[in-house]
């Protein structure tokens, strides 16, 4: 053809071409005229409720259509992996891509994806045992764990996973003398791809690599378990792991071994799985960083409270507030506790002369007329002071002792003043911490506590719990004598006893002898007085969603800080300065905390960068939290 059409004249090639171009214009034009609309994409997600299957390779499109008749919605699907079954492969290389993922993720499947790496036990194809980990220690299962993450989130990425998707490594059945080898290479898994942005998952058979996992159960655990036991059961509960652990939404459970079941006209073999896997939601770490120790007061109380009579959502109206000096912690220990039961926020002043801020912030959010409680006598808050207040409008009542002890009781019976309180919390006034970590759990415990008494007058605004909880000073390893004629007229029976810190419960053991841990009184803490707050947080704050973080280091910021987290009703953790106290990254660290927010109380001086940094991290995923600063 070519040849015949070089013997034209010029003029008949010219048209001839011509009419070609022509008609392949048109047929272009017809072509996009008449063809199907691009195939709709979406962003995968690993967040999924309801019942799921995983075949041994990605179904291709056809197959998925007609399975949207099946009452599955979550589809496992093999990233790869040196173990991955090699009959399996090309076809799934030939459907596994991103353009397939985002189809089906537009059709509205979710996903989990699987890696098969190296396993500690398996058989070959002669069907003869062999391990990948024989010749492994645990510094180096924990090199290849970490090592296999990085290629299964190189693969997830290609897939167009995004961040906090979670990515399950399937760890078949094994030994248990592989055991040390296969936590350590977890480890490895989980923390290369928490770097990467990824969440970790683990797959394995209940009664070994789970059964594992729950016995090791910590930080450097995967964050969520897919759990073997053919029971053929929908649900996540299993023998192995117990109901605290992976609690918050982190469990998948494979509920059947291989089958045959057919939808739409296509058959598929396939385990099947019940999904419970929840969102990890971007976290927010927030720091209320005032000018000086006043003024971050001043912004603690801004953040929780609205200005009278507003409606801003979000805040609540303070009924009261609590006023303490801004240059020592004698009087203060037991204030954070009353002021989260009278229901407003703790401030401070210079002991001579009525802060301008704080006079103004209870100004914003007091209706004139208002109780404002003083801690201290006349040293600690001047005549001045007290004037200052009463003149802006406010009713001030004085609560003070002969020293800190008395003044800590007199605090307990203002808050409990018809009765024994329902709770009281013994920590020791010689330092701050202790003291300050029971008075924010103090605080919350007397606001669940304020229950309505038949008979008696409708509560006004201001006053507190005649059933509230309250914080009673030791003095150091014994009890002073205000404290223990406080503590005899108690029922132990009656009125929940706890000891905060390990001063404390020794003064109260060699006080009352007669009180038995764990029967009539328990003891809480720690090896350091970030673990004793720990130790308080784990008691009386169960799986809370936010956190207030205070510098262990000094205490006005706990101070106003814990009034602020009794009135949420979450924990006061506490740090060091310059990097995050180990305890308090172990609780945060969490793998059932559904923590997503922490508000540090205190510019970089009380909590510095790095020590902020680490903790975000420790309580979400690096780089999925976000940073906020007040001032």
């Amino acid at each position: 053809m070519s040849a015949l059409f070089h013997r034209w004249p010029k003029r008949v090639a010219a048209a001839v071409v011509a009419a070609a171009l022509a008609l392949a214009g048109l047929a272009t034009w017809l072509l996009s005229a008449t063809a199907s609309p691009p195939t709709p994409q979406a962003v995968p997600s690993t967040v999924y409720t309801g019942p799921g299957f995983d075949p041994c390779w990605a179904p291709d499109n056809a197959s998925m259509d007609a399975w949207l008749q099946s009452p599955y919605r979550g589809i496992g699907v093999y990233l790869g992996g040196l173990r991955y079954a090699p009959g399996c492969k090309a076809q799934n290389t030939a459907n596994l891509t991103k353009e397939w993922v985002g189809r089906q993720a537009a059709l509205g499947w979710r996903f989990l994806p699987l890696y098969v790496g190296s396993q500690a036990q398996y058989k070959d194809s002669q069907g003869n045992y062999q391990s990948d980990f024989d010749t492994l220690t645990t510094d180096t299962a924990f090199q290849l764990g970490s090592s296999e993450a990085d290629d299964a989130a190189n693969l997830a990425r290609g897939l167009n996973f995004p961040p906090t998707s979670v990515i399950y490594n399937d760890m078949e059945n094994y030994d248990h003398r592989y055991t040390p080898l296969v936590l350590a290479y977890s480890q490895g898994w989980t923390q290369e791809l928490h770097r990467a942005g990824y969440r970790s998952g683990w797959y394995s058979s209940s009664a070994t690599g789970i059964k594992d996992q729950a016995a090791a159960y910590g930080p450097g655990s995967p964050d969520v378990v897919d759990i073997a036991n053919w029971n053929n059961t929908n649900t996540t509960d299993d023998p192995n792991v117990k109901p605290s652990q992976w609690a918050n939404h982190q469990r998948v459970h494979q509920t059947q071994g291989g089958h045959q079941e057919s939808y739409g006209g296509f058959t598929l073999n396939i385990d099947t799985d019940w999904f419970d896997v929840g969102q990890a939601s971007r976290a927010t770490v927030e720091r209320l960083a005032g000018f000086d120790r006043d003024l971050t007061a001043v912004l603690a109380s801004v953040r929780t409270f609205d200005c009278h009579g507003c409606g801003n959502a979000g805040h609540d109206q303070a009924k009261a507030a609590v006023l303490s000096r801004d240059d020592t912690f004698a009087d203060a220990l037991g204030g954070s506790a009353l002021a989260a039961q009278a229901g407003g926020p703790l401030l401070l002043t210079a002991p001579q002369t009525m802060n301008q801020s704080s006079l103004n912030e209870l100004r914003r959010i007091l209706w004139p007329g208002s109780t404002v409680y003083l801690l201290g006598g006349t040293k600690a808050l001047s005549p001045a002071v007290e004037h200052a207040v009463a003149a802006a409008g406010f009713k001030t009542q004085r609560v003070a002792g002969a020293d800190r002890f008395e003044t800590a009781v007199n605090i307990a019976r203002t808050v409990s003043p018809h009765g024994a309180p329902s709770s009281v919390l013994v920590a020791t006034g010689t330092d701050f911490p202790d003291a300050l970590a029971a008075g924010a759990a103090a605080g919350a415990l007397g606001i669940s506590a304020q229950t309505p008494v038949a008979g008696a007058p409708a509560p006004q605004p201001g006053d507190v719990s005649h059933n509230g909880a309250v914080v009673v000073l030791s003095d150091g390893a014994k009890l002073p004598a205000a404290s223990q004629a406080y503590l005899a007229g108690m029922d132990p029976a009656a009125t929940k006893m706890y000891g905060v810190g390990g001063k404390a419960v020794a003064a109260v053991h060699t006080a009352f002898p007669s009180w038995q841990n764990w029967v009539t009184f328990t003891p809480l803490f720690g090896s350091d007085r970030y673990g004793t707050a720990v130790a308080v947080a784990q008691r009386f704050s169960y799986l809370p969603t936010s956190v207030v973080v205070a510098s262990g280091a000094n205490w006005p910021d706990a101070l106003s800080g814990g009034a602020m987290a009794a009135h949420r009703g979450v924990p006061l953790l506490l740090t060091d300065p310059k990097v995050l106290a180990a305890a308090t990254g172990y609780y945060l660290g969490g793998k059932n905390n559904p923590i997503t927010t922490a508000t540090l109380v205190g510019g970089t001086a009380a909590i510095s960068a790095a020590s902020a940094s680490a903790l975000g991290d420790a309580f979400s995923y690096p780089g999925q939290w976000d940073l906020t600063t007040i001032h």
